[in-house]
This record gives structure tokens, C-alpha cells and sequence, in this order.
């Protein structure tokens, strides 16, 4: 079966997803690795990913929302992790496949700033992303069918994403955490943000010099 669906993958002129294995809850921490995690809510959907790309070579690494599935199933807050080697990475797409071929059937890139923006993950410390939620819609117009796959960003705090993330993996409760995309965050990013200067005050034009010449009749 599987030698089966590699053939269709090399067939298909879109291509498969090549995804990142989720780490199970049991997993143990290793330095030598660096850890990306986010919760994830999907429903009435085929498979959705961010693309991690490594800044110094370019590799691309894909994080599912959720627990890859056969099959499409529906996940609610679902806190899943990949591993990745320690370096610099951005998040600079997100894609949509389908759950049983892994055929991928949408990439478009992440405009978000704040998603976008490039992190660093040393050996053994864990990103949180935040939380997701992907939505799929489809409409049908005879003899057409359009399918819409969007994302959205879920309020989050830092602490509640910490709180989910150690219920999820309690081993990993001591390695150094950081959540780029919760709110906790995103206000420090705005406050840290350079202010455009203010513009020039106009100056005030010096006052005429006095003239002994007499008024001019009205």
C-alpha cells in the first residue's frame, strides 16, 4: 500500500508533503535537537501545514495542525510538536493536502508579519507558535466547485500556551519555552517597534521689518 501511494506521489504533478513526524506525548527532551509546537483546530478539513524554512540552507520542514490522519478528522485545540535542527528559521508558507495521498493541493505564502517573523531555536528550547485554527469551505456552482482553505491566529496567552503545552508534554516541563504568537508577545513586538519620526513643525515666518514709509490710503 504504501509502495503503492509513493508511485502516485511521483506521478502527481503537484507533488506530496513530506511532513514532519509529531513527537508523541511520552517523547523526551534531546539536546541536540530544537523544538517547534502550536495547537491547532481543524474541522471538516483535508490536511493543513506551516513550511519551516532554515535560513542557512533552505531546508523546508512541514508542521501538520494536528495529528496526520488517513483519513480527514476534526481536532479541537490539539497541541502537537515537531522536532527540527537547532538554527534560524522562518515560517514562510502554509499548504493544504490531502490526508490519505499527501498530494499537496495548495502552498501560499505566510503574509502575516508576525507569523513570518524569523526566530532562532538553540539546541534543546522549544517555539510555541500559538494557536490556529484552519477552516475549509466549499461551494458548488454546476457544472464548478470551489474549495476556499484559509487559517486564522486564536487569541492566546502566554501562560495558557504554556499550561497546554506541559499537560501535552510533560517531560519537556524544565526546556526553555517561548510562544512568538501569543498576545503576551505580539505586545511586546508593538511596543518595541520603531515610531515613525514626527513630522517638521512648520517654522514661523519672521515678522515683517517695521517701515517708516506712511499708510497707504484706505
Amino acid at each position: 500500500m504504501t509502495r503503492h501511494l509513493l508511485l502516485l506521489c511521483l506521478t502527481l504533478l503537484t507533488g506530496c508533503v513530506s511532513l514532519q513526524p509529531t513527537l508523541q506525548a511520552s517523547a523526551k527532551p534531546e539536546k541536540i535537537n530544537a523544538y517547534v509546537a502550536g495547537s491547532f483546530t481543524r474541522a471538516n478539513s483535508g490536511g493543513f501545514g506551516f513550511v519551516l524554512t532554515n535560513a542557512d540552507n533552505g531546508f523546508e520542514y512541514v508542521m501538520p495542525f494536528g495529528e496526520d490522519t488517513s483519513w480527514p478528522k476534526d481536532v479541537k485545540d490539539q497541541v502537537v510538536m515537531i522536532q527540527v535542527p537547532p538554527g534560524k528559521y522562518r515560517i514562510s508558507h502554509w499548504l493544504t493536502y490531502a490526508t490519505l495521498t499527501k498530494e499537496r493541493s495548495k502552498k501560499s505564502e505566510v503574509t502575516n508579519k508576525f507569523i513570518a517573523a524569523p526566530f532562532t531555536l538553540d539546541p534543546g528550547a522549544i517555539i510555541f507558535l500559538g494557536s490556529f485554527s484552519a477552516k475549509t469551505e466549499t461551494t458548488v456552482s454546476y457544472p464548478y466547485t470551489h474549495t476556499n482553505w484559509s487559517i486564522k491566529p486564536n487569541p492566546l496567552s502566554a501562560a495558557d500556551a504554556r499550561g497546554a503545552f506541559a499537560a501535552a508534554y510533560p517531560l519537556f516541563a524544565d526546556a526553555p519555552f517561548t510562544c512568538s504568537m501569543c498576545i503576551d508577545s505580539l505586545l511586546d513586538a508593538l511596543l518595541k517597534a520603531p515610531r515613525p519620526a514626527p513630522a517638521p513643525t512648520p517654522a514661523t515666518p519672521a515678522p515683517a521689518p517695521a517701515s517708516s514709509a506712511p499708510a497707504a490710503a484706505i
